[in-house]
This record gives C-alpha cells, sequence and structure tokens, in this order.
C-alpha cells in the first residue's frame, strides 16, 4: 500500500513538473505603431568620400575630390564637382538642343548621387543656365541647368517635403560634363506615421498655448541704423476662442552643428488676437506635437510700425 502510494505520489509530482515546465501561451501580438518623429544623422567623412568614389567610377572623365564637403553630409547627395581633364576652351560649344540632351543623360546616370528618385526622372527639363551657376565656364562649354519638382511619395499633402531639383552643368564640345553644382532641396524617404494620438478636435492639442500672455512689438524706424523695438502691445491671454485653425504638418529641424536633421509630425495652432485700444488684429502660429500637444516651435511676436 505504502509502495503504491509512493509510486502515486510520484507521478503526480513528475506530471504537475511536466505541466510547469511547458512554455507560457503566447501573448497576443501588438499592434505594430509607427512612430511619429524621424531622425537623419549625418554621415561619415568615409561615407562621403565613397559616395563621390561611385561618381567617378560611373562617369567618364577624372573627377576631382578637393574635400568631402563636396558630398552633402546630411543627404549623401553630390554638391559639386569639376573633372580636370575636360578639353577645355577646345572646339564650338554644342547648340542648345544637344547640350539639353547631354545634361539630361548624366542626370539619369546619377540620378542616385544627385538625390533625384529614378521614377521622377520624366518630370525633369533641361534650360539654359546663367553661368553664374556653374562652377567653371571655358569657352568651348554649354551651360545647362536640369530642373524639378517631386512630390514625396506617401507624403503629397505636404508640399515642403516635395524635392526641388535644380543642377547646373557646364557640358564641353564633346558633349560630356565637365563640371557641376547640385543647388537640389530634396529630403529622405520618410517613414512617418500620419496618425497623431491626439486628433485635431482634441482639446489637448492646444490646452498647453492657453494662458500664455501675447504681445506685438513696435518698431521704430531709424534713418541711418537698423530698425529697433521701441516698446510693445499687450495683448491678453490665449483663450480656446482665439484659435482660428489647426491643421497637420511635417516640421524640419537641423540639429547643432548640422549633426543630424530631425522630421516631426506636428500640429500648426493659428491664433488671432485683437488690440484692446486699437481693434488691430493680430496673429500668431505655434507648431505643437502631435502626440503630446507640447510646444515644438514658437510663435514669434508681430511686428507693428511706431506711430509719428
Amino acid at each position: 500500500m505504502n509502495a503504491r502510494l509512493g509510486v502515486l505520489l510520484a507521478l503526480t509530482v513528475s506530471l504537475s513538473a511536466c505541466r510547469s515546465e511547458r512554455p507560457p501561451a503566447p501573448r497576443p501580438p501588438e499592434a505594430h505603431r509607427i512612430p511619429h518623429v524621424q531622425i537623419v544623422r549625418r554621415i561619415t567623412t568615409g561615407e562621403q568620400r565613397a559616395r563621390f568614389a561611385v561618381l567617378q567610377k560611373r562617369n567618364p572623365g577624372r573627377w576631382v575630390l578637393e574635400s568631402a564637403d563636396q558630398v552633402d553630409a546630411l543627404t549623401g547627395i553630390v554638391r559639386r564637382a569639376r573633372r580636370e581633364d575636360s578639353s577645355s576652351g577646345a572646339g564650338t560649344a554644342l547648340p542648345s538642343e544637344q547640350a539639353e540632351a547631354a545634361a539630361l543623360r548624366f542626370v539619369e546616370r546619377n540620378a542616385d548621387l544627385l538625390g533625384i528618385p529614378p521614377g521622377d526622372l520624366v518630370r525633369l527639363t533641361a534650360e539654359a543656365a546663367s553661368p553664374r551657376e556653374t562652377l567653371v565656364l571655358p569657352s568651348g562649354h554649354a551651360a545647362v541647368a536640369v530642373t524639378g519638382t517631386s512630390p514625396m511619395r506617401g507624403f503629397l499633402s505636404f508640399p515642403q517635403l516635395a524635392s526641388q531639383i535644380r543642377v547646373a552643368m557646364t557640358i564641353d564640345a564633346t558633349g560630356e560634363v565637365a563640371a557641376f553644382v547640385n543647388d537640389s532641396t530634396v529630403h529622405p524617404q520618410l517613414a512617418i506615421g500620419l496618425d497623431p494620438d491626439l486628433r485635431e478636435g482634441d482639446p489637448r492639442v492646444v490646452a498647453k498655448l492657453l494662458g500664455r500672455r501675447v504681445f506685438a512689438l513696435v518698431v521704430r524706424d531709424e534713418p541711418d541704423a537698423p530698425p529697433r523695438i521701441a516698446g510693445r502691445v499687450e495683448l491678453g491671454m490665449v483663450a480656446a476662442e482665439d484659435v482660428r485653425s489647426v491643421r497637420p504638418d511635417i516640421l524640419v529641424t537641423d540639429g547643432a552643428m548640422g549633426a543630424y536633421r530631425t522630421y516631426r509630425l506636428v500640429y500648426v495652432v493659428d491664433v488671432m488676437k485683437r488690440g484692446r485700444a486699437s481693434g488691430q488684429v493680430f496673429f500668431f502660429t505655434w507648431k505643437v506635437d502631435a502626440d503630446t500637444g507640447d510646444v515644438v516651435e514658437d510663435a514669434r511676436a508681430p511686428l507693428v510700425p511706431e506711430e509719428p
């Protein structure tokens, strides 16, 4: 009897141990949340040089790297370059149509190095450029600029994120690019969520603006000196009824010493205040974090000329 009881107890303990060693049931997967802020960090000098090396390998001629800063450290695009073996002063400049075609071919071949998504090449056009836009313009060369605008995929309602392309080039008599300056404004393809934690009508969007004292600055014009602040017009505190509009936006800010660039989903809050004595209307604009309502860009005080 004792032996049989001992066996049963052993089996019970063994089964209990087996049950305790089973892995816990998996937790239900949490919904994937796309962040509403993205930080782009500066690339290293070595990476800048490597990007320029791709340009040298891909294009004919001896392209000169005089400084790593020829490659933009935040966007990774090549900003300027020249060939040291260009046919300077030789021959007659190409007709405009041929020079523009050569410029477009160069941009198509180097689109990724110039900050142009390949799918946007069809939106580009070529036109005559001012000699002042190019690095050099010796005789026998043509000046051409390739221009265009490319909205960012997925962010069409944020026009400030569209790439503004302008690459000014000198084309030598052989139809090759001798030098270029890339003045384009480009942004990396973002992966920011557009579904903020706070909706536009949520009172928390403007809560941290209410009660703020605002004023306009009175500016005095000096005949032989810059204008100076001569006083201010007190406009009281911001109230809920002063808010005129709330709209989503992407705020772009650069970090100290150009070490990084931040893209943040925000709300732009427009406020209107009226002068108590004059009845004059003044407008203020704040930008607040779309998840928390924290102020990330303060409003600027409007300027009022001093009355004589």
